[in-house]
């Protein structure tokens, strides 16, 4: 008797997630005829399990990634078996294709490149396929069996792509898709530039304000001059030319601004120039009183940093004099421009610096405020915005952290800044590209004072770079532009009073068209320290305030037949202004914000009489002009958050 043939068939290739497979065996007997099979598993990852072993096609399952070898031997009628035949079933795990993320892009912007990668679990990855899906027009691939091509020519629309990947076995992985968006470019706002601000002297009353804008994406078509503030009224030659005639001008200082319109109908953020009329041949030095400080207690002196400059001559005199405060200061002088206080108690202090020049004149009064926490204030944060953690003479800022858009804008410079010795919190910058910048911070409720730390070291020029900022909701600052507070490359501080009730100190900067701003926002450093007391105000006496004798052309603090007490200052609620006078000639009173803006006005005010202003004004720093006769006043008011 002749032994028959065992045939298990031909080897198998199965991909997961498909586990099972049939075996396709037979036999033959040259002799005689098949009467039984017996399958039997050789080898493998796991056991197999077979619907019977006793059948030439069985089906085998619960099979894993792997190889499996799997032998038949048939039996023929005469009982004689055959020798074992062997199959192979391979069970591969396909490529798995990853072909990034969406993206988004914006005219001109015309081209993108798409991210594409492959894994492949028991192989290698070893080629790649593209395929446009849909889109406004055909994209122009670099390469379509690269996982990274760039695709160009790309139009307004979105455009949809399908990705590939094949394994070392011939696999081919699902097919995945992206998709690009490209966006029509949107009308960029035109940017206004009032020009510089301009001094004269009369009888010179009039003067040309030199406005000029310009438009990324258009061009300039028209242009709108209004007066903010002033003495009087101006006579302007044309508000709809770049560069009119101002005129009518009388002695003091004026406000005016300049929105340019595009092409296409877009308004730009209001930029101001200031026209500054002197009353005689010398101009008026100008006072700089320093940066806002807060110190802690038991500490409870510190120094103030004055300075004075002269246009056409020389400052030779300082004269400081307390303006509010919970008690009397000590000063180690009041002659020098840098002198020391001492005696502080927990609270607000104003102090006020007038110089004199080498020809006599006196210049209007520069404040610094001055806040004193109290022992048990706690220091919550120190942030260095932009920037890693650092230490200075305040103490150690920490890295930049709490603030979103993530990861967001952030940049960093080395050029020295004036003002400060701390030039290391200022030379970082967190800054909002998309116009906006939040910092919620993680704090138990109570009473806060926040101290915002800005210098500008990008832009040059005032209105390159124009903000808002929020604090618990509230604006603070409104149209804050640092470079016409300080100039460039100089460090100067914010100082606010919040309370905070929800437990997140929420601080918020936009530079938004519809808040009036322009470039970006930005901050460099932000300190918040949780007060333990209420601040304290309080007044001093009305010969502490600086006077302006416009018939002399001098400024003189020791003239006293005008003067004004105001109460609280700092306050939360509203001022109580008190006017003492010498004489009954009524009194005139102008009352604008940090950006010049008129924002109250009062004539005909009685001396020796009391009244109130500021119960609407939202918190931050407002200057009140005085007048009785020829002479002025000027004082600092702060409006807190209630």
């Amino acid at each position: 008797n002749q032994a028959p043939v065992a045939d298990a068939g031909a080897d198998k290739l199965i991909i997961l997630p498909a586990n099972s497979t049939n075996l396709n065996g037979s036999g033959s007997d040259a002799d005689g005829s098949i009467s039984s099979y017996s399958w039997n598993q050789v080898s493998g990852p796991n056991t197999a399990v077979f619907t019977s072993k006793t059948v030439p096609t069985p089906t085998i399952s619960s099979l894993t990634g792997g190889v499996y070898v799997f032998s038949l031997v048939v039996t023929d009628n005469l009982g004689v078996a055959s020798a074992a035949d062997r199959v192979s079933v391979t069970v591969n795990q396909a490529p798995v294709a990853n072909a990034g993320s969406s993206q988004t892009i914006t005219q001109p912007a015309s081209s993108a490149l798409l991210n594409g990668s492959g894994t492949d679990a028991d192989g290698t990855v070893t080629a790649f396929s593209w395929l446009q899906v849909s889109g406004p027009n055909t994209a122009v691939f670099s390469s379509k069996i690269v996982a990274a091509p760039t695709v160009s020519a790309l139009v307004s629309g979105i455009y949809v792509f399908s990705f590939v990947v094949t394994d070392n076995l011939g696999t081919s992985s699902a097919a995945v898709q992206v998709s690009v968006t490209v966006n029509t470019a949107a009308n960029q706002a035109p940017v206004a530039n009032a020009g510089p601000d301009k001094i004269i002297t009369l009888p010179l009353n009039s003067t040309e304000v030199n406005g000029s804008g310009t438009d990324a994406d258009g061009t300039i078509a028209g242009y709108t001059w209004s007066q903010v503030s002033g003495p009087s009224t101006a006579v302007i030659s044309s508000v709809t030319a770049a560069a009119p005639t101002v005129s009518s001008l009388v002695a003091g200082s004026y406000v005016f601004s300049l929105v340019v319109r595009d092409n296409l109908g877009s308004v730009s953020a209001a930029d101001i120039v200031t026209v500054t009329v002197n009353a005689g041949s010398n101009m008026a030095p100008v006072a700089n009183a320093g940066p806002d400080k807060t110190i802690t207690l038991p500490v409870n002196n510190t120094t103030l940093n004055g300075s004075g400059t002269d246009a056409d001559g020389s400052v030779t005199g300082y004269s400081w004099s307390q303006v509010s405060g919970p008690n009397t200061a000590t000063f180690t002088s009041t002659t020098v421009a840098v002198p020391t206080v001492s005696g502080l108690i927990a609270g607000n202090y104003a102090f006020n610096l007038v110089v004199t020049d080498n020809l006599g004149g006196f210049s209007l009064a520069d404040q610094v405020i001055i806040t004193v926490t109290a022992a048990g204030n706690t220091t919550v944060y120190r942030i260095n915005a932009g920037g890693g953690q650092v230490t200075n003479s305040i103490g150690v800022f920490q890295a930049d952290a709490f603030f979103s858009p993530t990861p967001g804008n952030f940049g960093t410079s080395t050029s020295p800044i004036g003002g400060t010795t701390d030039d290391n919190i200022y030379q970082s910058e967190r800054y909002g590209g998309s116009g906006v910048i939040n910092y919620n911070l993680p704090v138990s409720s109570g009473q806060y004072t926040v101290i915002l730390h800005f210098a500008e070291y990008y832009f040059g020029a005032v209105g390159n770079r124009v903000f808002d900022v929020s604090l618990e909701g509230t604006r603070v600052l409104d149209n804050f532009d640092i470079v016409r507070k300080v100039g460039a490359l100089n460090a100067t501080t914010e100082t606010f009073s919040v309370n905070v009730a929800d437990g997140m100190l929420d601080i918020y900067f936009s530079s938004l068209a519809q808040d009036g701003g322009a470039n970006n926002p930005k901050i460099s450093a932000i300190e918040v320290i949780r007060t333990s007391a209420s601040v304290a105000s309080g007044t001093l006496p009305a010969t502490n305030q600086s006077v302006t004798n416009k018939a002399s052309g001098q400024n003189n603090p020791a003239v006293k037949r005008l003067s004004v007490k105001v109460q609280p200052n700092p306050s939360k609620t509203y001022f109580t202004l008190t006017v003492l006078s010498g004489t009954d000639k009524p009194v005139r009173l102008g009352i604008y914000d940090n950006v010049g803006r008129l924002v109250e006005v009062k004539s005909g005010v009685a001396v020796n009489s009391s009244f109130q202003v500021g119960a609407n004004y939202l918190p931050g720093t407002y200057y009140a002009e005085v007048f009785q006769g020829k002479d002025k006043l000027t004082l600092k008011l702060i409006k807190q958050s209630q």
